[in-house]
């Protein structure tokens, strides 16, 4: 009765806006469980666009009349946000297609923008540690029900992913959530407010369902999240150690993806990560890869300045499951694969200023970030999450088009952390 009074308590304590951030995180990590094993409709997925929407209405509403307390730093990045919106709208009236067009291509490239500002203005430091919390545990069931999917029922590659589902893709969902877990893990080690072994334990066992789920760069992306984390913390021996167990664990299951899909003998080669050669695609001749896809598109599609500057118009290139926001440049030139990498999608749309625009949000959150390290003497490891979260979606956005999905909400609460805190720190002030 008493843990049913609190777990009450904790429910009412929550505002509408909390509640609403709460449900659009459950819904990313178990909707692909819902959709493909419980078989609920896919349309579930668009709760998360509704929820945005009562989101922005909240916003409007609670802070009609009242001071918003954004420090400088999440101004800063309001700002780049808001000229890259502007820098769409004009596009969009020059290269006029569709409202729906452009409408479902807004949706498609800022909601997570959304999503980022909604945590810092909604959220406080306590809402970030019981996201961590869950993430926690969730990891733990996940990973056991990963390995049950795995040795019960075979699946492995791009169709195991626990919780986030079961057909091909779902293991995109899983890379991201298990870079959210070791940067976590990592950077709370160094700060010494997680206990080594159970760092080792998260590292052992993300890397063990990167394996399983054929998740080649999320190899990269552990050494990169170690190297950044020892960089970017204070002196101590945990570094050391961190850094000759990370060596070992990727030795041994790099060893291990080998063993279980031969056909990666060469996987953590450059080449072999960007897409094969230059001068092949990412799955066939015709198809882009993430070296040729820049210049390519520049050569055959964007061939004068403008159009190479300014790109087609957001939306105008843009693809979904209902026919009438499925656009024509789509079915004449869908056989590219130019929506399997968020670069090639973004120059299409919005050409070098999209790109410009689109990468410069992340590295404007890693310098501000160092810049807020500076200031700061505790709780620096929300910085140096979001420092090392940034980082991966550079990677990530050129690697796949995971952050154009409902994937990219679980990063992008990551990146919010340290301007939520910042914004608690001039309220108190």
């Amino acid at each position: 009765m008493l843990l049913e009074n609190n777990y009450k308590l904790k429910l009412e304590k929550q505002s509408q806006p909390e509640t609403a951030l709460n449900v659009i995180f459950i819904i990313t990590m178990f909707c692909g469980f819902f959709i493909n094993v419980l078989h609920f409709p896919s349309a579930i997925k668009y709760t998360i666009d509704l929820l945005l929407i009562f989101l922005f209405a909240l916003s409007v509403v609670n802070l009609q009349g009242k001071r918003v307390f954004f420090s400088t730093e999440a101004k800063i990045l309001i700002g780049w946000v808001l000229l890259f919106f502007f820098f769409t709208a004009v596009v969009y009236v020059v290269r006029y297609r569709s409202v729906l067009y452009y409408l479902w291509g807004l949706r498609n490239n800022f909601r997570l923008y959304m999503l980022f500002f909604y945590c810092i203005l909604f959220f406080d430091k306590k809402n970030i540690s019981s996201i961590l919390k869950f993430v926690d545990v969730f990891f733990w069931v996940n990973t056991c029900l990963c390995i049950i999917q795995y040795l019960l029922f075979g699946l492995k590659g791009d169709h195991l992913g626990g919780f986030f589902g079961t057909e091909k893709g779902c293991n995109g969902y899983l890379n991201i959530f298990l870079v959210l877990v070791i940067t976590k893990t990592v950077v709370f080690y160094l700060n010494k407010k997680e206990n080594f072994w159970i760092c080792v334990s998260k590292c052992g066992c993300s890397l063990l369902l990167a394996t399983l789920a054929e998740l080649k760069f999320f190899f990269i992306a552990f050494i990169l999240i170690v190297l950044s984390g020892v960089l970017i913390s204070d002196f101590s021996f945990r570094k050391l150690s961190i850094v000759i167990f990370g060596i070992i664990v990727v030795v041994v299951f790099a060893t291990l993806l080998v063993h279980i899909f031969p056909y990666f003998s060469n996987f953590l080669t450059f080449d072999f990560l960007l897409g094969a050669s230059s001068e092949g695609g990412y799955a066939s001749s015709e198809q882009l890869n993430r070296l040729t896809t820049i210049p390519i598109l520049s050569e055959k599609i964007l061939t004068t300045a403008p159009l190479k500057w300014f790109g087609l118009g957001l939306g105008n290139c843009d693809t979904s499951s209902f026919d009438f926001l499925r656009t024509p440049f789509y079915d004449n030139y869908m056989h590219l694969r130019y929506n399997w990498f968020s670069t090639s999608f973004l120059f299409l749309e919005t050409g070098f200023f999209g790109l410009i625009f689109f990468f410069g949000f992340f590295i404007a959150v890693i310098i501000l970030c160092f810049f807020m390290l500076r200031k700061q003497k505790n709780e620096k490891e929300y910085c140096q999450m979001a420092i090392i979260a940034a980082m991966c979606c550079i990677v990530i956005g050129i690697y796949n088009s995971s952050l154009r999905t409902e994937a990219g909400f679980i990063i992008y609460f990551m990146l919010a952390f340290p301007f939520i805190v910042q914004k608690r720190a001039v309220l108190h002030e």
